[in-house]
This record gives C-alpha cells, sequence and structure tokens, in this order.
C-alpha cells in the first residue's frame, strides 16, 4: 500500500513539474546586434563609403532567455537607401555618399532599429 502511494504521489509531482516546466514562453522583443562579437557592445555603427556590415537578429523571451533569432527571417529595410541598402540577411552596404541611415528589421511581428553611419575613415569627425 506504501508503495502505491508512493507511486502515485511521484506521478502527481511528475505531472505537477512538468506542466510547471512546459508553460509557454513567448517572444517579448527582437534587437539588432552586430554579427561581429568585438563590436557588440557599440550603440553606434560606422562604415566606410562602400563598406559592409552584419546585423544579426536577438531575440528576448518572457522565460529571461535570449536567443539568435535567423537574420534571413526578419524583413530589413534601410530608411535612406541612397546612404546604405541591407539585404535579407541583415548585411549593411554603403551605397554612395556620407550620411546616416535607420535599418529596420521586423520579424516574428516585433520591430527593431539601428542607425548607421557612412563616413570617410580618414575625417576625424563621422555624422552621428
Amino acid at each position: 500500500m506504501l508503495s502505491r502511494k508512493l507511486s502515485v504521489l511521484a506521478l502527481t509531482s511528475a505531472i505537477l513539474l512538468g506542466t510547471s516546466c512546459s508553460s509557454d514562453v513567448s517572444l517579448l522583443s527582437v534587437q539588432i546586434y552586430p554579427a561581429d562579437p568585438n563590436l557588440a557592445h557599440n550603440t553606434s555603427f560606422y562604415i566606410a563609403p562602400g563598406g559592409t556590415i552584419q546585423f544579426q537578429i536577438q531575440g528576448w523571451y518572457s522565460n529571461r532567455t535570449t536567443q539568435t533569432i535567423a537574420a534571413s527571417s526578419g524583413k530589413w529595410s534601410s530608411t535612406n537607401t541612397s546612404i546604405a541598402a541591407v539585404d535579407a540577411n541583415g548585411f549593411v552596404t554603403s551605397a554612395g555618399p556620407e550620411g546616416v541611415t535607420t535599418v529596420v528589421v521586423s520579424a516574428k511581428g516585433h520591430t527593431s532599429t539601428v542607425i548607421v553611419g557612412v563616413c570617410d575613415p580618414s575625417v576625424v569627425v563621422c555624422p552621428p
């Protein structure tokens, strides 16, 4: 009889633990961040004319975890394609003159932006 009570208790515990551990985890937000880990802590990004930088998408979840989301699953755009364009994989390439553009990505119902400046590296002051 004691064995049966322990089995029922173990089964009940497993069900309760399984239920609490399998709670739905939802995506709370996304953030654009550079693929180059050396740039991970930068808040501003600059590229030279003709230069390229790759961005990725970071997902922030309700269980307090983060995960990289495939860049190709986002919809990427640039607010000023005459300054820099972005492709479907998050590669931003300067397109012409110096200036600033905002890169936008929408992924899984969330949107994030980052500002990218294009400037001549021989010039000491770049646009903000």
